[in-house]
């Protein structure tokens, strides 16, 4: 089974493209994935692009959250976990 990446655009193969890493297998967008899955394993896995998606959030909001929704999501930190973290931020730092 080949099909194309969806951040690329290069063929694959297996579970994940040889030449950015996404995921071939990625989920599509829903609210019960988020609470289920992306929230816990977001805020204790900090390995995908968490600066990348806070400066991508300020610079080209529309861009980034639509490439999210279309499932090319290896650059990109969750950005429910995101939103979570930067308000639990800016509580601490108001305090």
């Amino acid at each position: 089974m080949t099909n194309n990446c969806l951040d690329c655009n290069e063929e694959t193969t297996g579970k994940f493209c040889s030449n950015c890493s996404q995921a071939t297998s990625t989920h599509r967008f829903s609210l019960s994935h988020v609470f289920k899955h992306d929230f816990i394993h977001g805020i204790f896995h900090f390995d995908k692009g968490f600066f990348y998606t806070i400066k991508e959030l300020f610079t080209r909001p529309g861009h980034s959250i639509i490439e999210y929704v279309q499932r090319k999501r290896v650059k990109h930190f969750n950005y429910f976990a995101t939103i979570l973290l930067l308000l639990t931020i800016g509580y601490f730092i108001k305090k």
